[in-house]
C-alpha cells in the first residue's frame, strides 16, 4: 500500500472550551474546539470539511474521522513532492466526459484510493493538472499557463463524483476566502476590532454582509446604477434602508410569494 506525508504534525492538544483567552490562537490549535462545538450542536448533521493546506495534519484527520465526517484537504505541494510522483506512477488519469472547459480551463485528473498518509492515516489522494491561455500583463502578449492541485480525501475518488468534489467543492474554498480578502483587504476594514462585546461583534459583522452584499449588487444591476447616477448614493442608501426597517408588505402579500420561485436577472455594461 502506498504511503505519502512524512513531514512534522504540529500538536492540536485541545484547550479548554470553557476558559477565555486573550490572545487568538493558531488555526491548528482553535480547530479541535471549533469541531467538538459543531459536533455538539449537530450531533447527527453529516459535514464534509473543506480546508486548506494548512490542515494538512494527521491530527485532524484522525478527529474529523472520530466525528464520522468526511473532508477535502489542500496539500502543499513543495512539502509533499513524493504524492506527484504517486500520483504519476500510479494514479488513474482521466478528463471527466463532456467537459471541454471549466472556467476557461483544460482538466486532467488523478487520483489514487486507499493510500497512507502520515504514516498511520488511510486515506485518498487526487490532482488536477490544468491548462489555459491568458495575455501577459507586462508584455500583453498570450502566454501558455500550467497549475497544479492535489487534495487528500477521507471519500474513494471516482469519474463521477471527481468534479463534485474537486471543482465544485474544494475549488470554492478559494471563492469564498477571496470574498472574506475583500472585506479584510479591499476597503472595508475587517481587520480591526471594532468591538469587545461578542453581540456588538455579530451586529457588526451583519451589516458589514449586508453591505458588501449591496455594494456587489449595485455594482452589476443596470437599474440600480441608474439611480446612483441620477440621485447619488446617500439618498439611494437611505431608500434601501428605508425599505428594509419598514413594513411597506402585508403579510398576505407574503403568504403568497413566498412559494413562487424569484428570479434574479443581472446586466452587465
Amino acid at each position: 500500500m502506498p504511503k505519502i506525508g512524512s513531514r512534522n504534525i504540529h500538536s492540536t492538544k485541545p484547550l479548554d472550551p470553557e476558559k477565555t483567552y486573550d490572545k487568538q490562537d493558531c488555526e491548528l490549535i482553535a480547530f479541535p474546539r471549533i469541531v467538538k462545538r459543531i459536533k455538539k450542536y449537530f450531533p447527527r448533521l453529516k459535514f464534509i470539511l473543506i480546508l486548506d493546506k494548512l490542515f494538512a495534519d494527521r491530527n485532524v484527520c484522525k478527529l474529523i474521522q472520530k466525528y464520522r465526517w468526511q473532508y477535502m484537504i489542500k496539500l502543499p505541494t513543495n512539502k509533499f513532492k513524493n504524492t506527484t510522483k504517486l500520483l504519476n506512477d500510479n494514479g488513474i488519469k482521466e478528463s471527466i466526459p463532456n467537459q471541454q472547459y471549466y472556467r476557461k480551463r483544460k482538466q486532467k485528473f488523478s487520483w489514487v484510493n486507499n493510500i497512507i498518509f502520515s504514516k498511520v492515516i488511510k486515506n485518498n489522494v487526487v490532482g488536477c493538472t490544468e491548462h489555459w491561455q491568458r495575455v501577459n500583463s507586462s508584455t500583453q502578449n498570450i502566454e501558455n499557463v500550467r497549475s497544479e492541485h492535489i487534495w487528500i480525501s477521507s471519500l474513494p475518488l471516482n469519474i463521477n463524483n471527481v468534479h463534485v468534489l474537486c471543482n465544485l467543492g474544494a475549488r470554492n474554498r478559494a471563492l469564498i476566502e477571496d470574498n472574506m480578502n475583500t472585506e479584510k483587504n479591499r476597503g472595508y476594514s475587517y481587520k480591526h476590532v471594532f468591538s469587545y462585546n461578542w453581540n456588538g461583534m455579530r451586529c457588526f459583522h451583519n451589516l458589514m454582509r449586508m453591505g458588501h452584499a449591496i455594494n456587489a449588487i449595485s455594482e452589476f444591476t443596470k437599474k440600480l446604477k441608474k439611480y446612483i447616477n441620477e440621485r447619488g448614493v446617500n439618498t439611494v442608501l437611505s431608500y434601501i434602508f428605508e425599505t428594509l426597517s419598514n413594513k411597506w408588505l402585508t403579510s398576505d402579500w407574503f403568504d403568497k410569494n413566498i412559494p413562487t420561485k424569484p428570479q434574479i436577472k443581472f446586466a452587465i455594461e
